[in-house]
């Protein structure tokens, strides 16, 4: 097994689930903008989710590493 060659294909696998999440994010955000939410509205509801990632990754991902 080449770790060369692995390497690639992981770097290229998880460049991708990035990018298809972040174009999830962006089509999301339109859709919000569109029902009627204003721009600080979306801000104030993405900075909720992204507080609560942080909060419930984090932990999990300790007691995973135990």
């Amino acid at each position: 097994m080449n770790i060369k060659s692995n390497t690639g294909k992981i770097v290229l696998s998880a460049g991708l689930l990035e990018s298809s999440r972040m174009l999830v994010g962006a089509i999301n955000s339109l859709f919000l903008l569109k029902k009627g939410l204003s721009y600080s509205d979306l801000a104030c509801l993405q900075s909720v989710y992204m507080l609560g990632k942080v909060f419930f990754e984090i932990p999990t991902g300790f007691i995973a590493d135990k």
